[in-house]
């Protein structure tokens, strides 16, 4: 979403995906100084007004180079979907620097290393999506776990994209098959 808190125009979208040549971008999001951030296999894209690129991968801390999913949180801070955690990045990221602030793993009660999808609802609480079956993962302000709920909290399918409507109640939509 774009600063404003709207979606990513279409046309931006295709202007980044001119410059990414040939990378299968997974997810993109604009932070409040209007750059563009894009998701790939091969690390994380930053693609700044005026046109200047950057490439975020293993080297500035990541812990692996395959991105999936992105999110900008309510402080400005870039969370990134990996498949061996979900990575909170520093306020202001640079390339001569480590990235990463925070990376969440099982150990910290995620079902799973891998996340599809990432949101953060109006109240602060982070939720996380993984791969493979009806599985949310939430992080409540001040918590220092995960809690997980899956078929047995009354979860169908397999979850993709997460959003809130107007009443602040989460909303889901169903993965592709």
């Amino acid at each position: 979403e774009t600063r404003e808190g709207g979606a990513l125009v279409g046309a931006e979208v295709r202007l980044v995906k001119e410059k990414a040549g040939d990378e299968e971008i997974f997810a993109a999001a604009a932070d409040r100084a209007g750059a563009v951030w894009l998701a790939t296999r091969n690390g994380l894209y930053r693609y700044w007004p005026g046109g200047r690129t950057e490439r975020f991968t293993t080297a500035q801390g990541l812990p692996v180079n395959d991105i999936g999913a992105l999110f900008l949180d309510r402080a400005g801070q870039l969370l990134v979907g990996t498949t061996r955690g979900l990575c909170r990045l520093v306020a202001a990221p640079d390339l001569s620097a480590r990235v990463v602030e925070r990376v969440y793993t099982t150990r910290d009660g995620l079902p799973d290393n891998w996340i599809r999808a990432i949101f953060q609802s109006a109240d602060g609480t982070l939720w996380v999506v993984p791969p493979g079956g009806a599985m949310l993962s939430e992080l409540r302000p001040g918590d220092q776990s995960f809690r997980t709920y899956t078929a047995e909290n009354g979860l169908n399918g397999e979850l993709g994209a997460l959003g809130e409507d107007r009443e602040h109640r989460l909303v889901e939509a169903a993965a592709e098959e």
